[in-house]
């Protein structure tokens, strides 16, 4: 009895297997990022990231999968200078971090049978290098003149180089011919927390900290293979 229901699990399993299917896609995608720090105003920083995919499907609707991706993430923003005030006078310091990274998450994919489709990834990330540089900026009103003086001593620095990562996605998959083009729009939000750190302009001993959490905004277009 017990071989004979063995014979027939087994059976079943086979024939679950047989019946499934396994995608692979290239993507690429142009990312936005920000990042929520009280301390300074961001600006508007542009990236890139590309990857290899590999879904198990399921069944009709739902799939399974990872992928390994690189990012290169740039970071931008502002921070008014807190020191004596110049009359007439504009002054303040600009930052950037760039962080170069690999990704591999699990994703679960939701899909329609027009091909619209909803992704949800839980991952990890692992720091293959960030930087960071800060510049003084000193506008004159009266000569119209803008000058730009880059912090020597700036450090920056990460209490992980690995981290973990969520990323919701929406997108739509269209056939052309034998192709399959995939676009999805996606938030990414990273669990790293990145700490600049600089001392004053002109030599002074000021020291100003950014704490920054990094997420972006990313537009994804890949091929089915």
């Amino acid at each position: 009895m017990r071989k004979t229901g063995l014979i027939i699990m087994i059976g079943l399993i086979s024939s679950i297997v047989h019946g499934q299917s396994f995608e692979t896609n290239l993507t690429l995608s142009p990312l936005t990022t920000f990042k929520s720090n009280l301390t300074t105003e961001n600006k508007p920083a542009f990236g890139f990231s590309g990857s290899v995919q590999e879904f198990y499907i399921l069944t009709d609707n739902f799939a399974i999968g990872s992928e390994l991706s690189y990012s290169h993430e740039n970071y931008k923003f502002t921070r008014d200078f807190d020191g004596f005030s110049i009359p007439e006078a504009t002054s303040y310091y600009e930052s950037k971090l760039t962080i170069n990274s690999l990704k591999i998450p699990l994703i679960l994919r939701m899909k329609t049978k027009s091909d619209w489709s909803v992704s949800v990834a839980y991952g990890l990330t692992y720091n293959i290098n960030y930087k960071a540089s800060v510049d003084y900026i000193y506008y004159d009103w009266f000569s119209n003149d803008e000058t730009k003086t880059e912090i020597p001593e700036t450090s920056v620095y990460s209490k992980n180089d690995l981290n973990s990562y969520l990323s919701v996605g929406f997108g739509k998959a269209f056939k052309i011919k034998d192709l399959r083009l995939l676009t999805e729009i996606y938030y990414h939000k990273s669990f790293a927390d990145y700490r600049i750190e600089h001392g004053g302009a002109n030599g002074t001993e000021i020291l100003y900290s950014y704490d920054i959490s990094p997420q972006y905004i990313g537009f994804k277009v890949g091929l089915g293979l």
